[in-house]
């Protein structure tokens, strides 16, 4: 919901895919656990290729999650019918990068990977060469105010 008086640019990319309604509310983890860009700057993404998701990753041991609850929601197992399309656009969360020196930023594949939060909810991995970013900005000055169950810190059980 948007305050009196604010200004917000629609982009083509902020419709929401038809996909049936996410399962649960996805918590904003504490800031600290969050730490993906220079602190106060937002990265948006849209995804230009859906064969550079990794949908079953969070079932693996491969990455080291800055969150248990991100790494149960960021896959398959847990979007139901829902699939990543490629136009979608997300929030980038945290990154992985091949030959990190710290390992909760580090892949172990030859991609570097992207945590992102759709704006439907939903979290995603994906291979960074597969989404292109839209903006970079200081968070407090984003185009698009995503949906306020963003902000939500806990988990509905379905």
């Amino acid at each position: 919901e948007l305050e009196e008086g604010e200004e917000v640019t629609l982009m083509p990319g902020n419709l929401l895919p038809a996909s049936p309604p996410p399962e649960a509310s996805i918590p904003a983890e504490e800031e600290d656990d969050e730490e993906c860009l220079p602190e106060g700057d937002v990265r948006i993404i849209r995804i230009t290729d859906g064969s550079d998701v990794y949908a079953t990753v969070n079932t693996t041991t491969a990455l080291e999650w800055p969150s248990e609850n991100w790494k149960v929601h960021a896959g398959h197992s847990h979007w139901g019918r829902w699939r990543p399309c490629p136009g979608d656009e997300a929030e980038v969360l945290h990154s992985w990068e091949p030959g990190h020196a710290d390992s909760s930023h580090r892949s172990p594949f030859a991609d570097s990977l992207l945590l992102v939060r759709m704006f439907n909810e939903h979290l995603v991995v994906i291979a960074e060469q597969g989404a292109s970013t839209l903006y970079l900005t200081p968070s407090g000055r984003r185009k698009v105010k995503p949906p306020s169950a963003f902000a939500s810190t806990e988990v509905s059980e379905a």
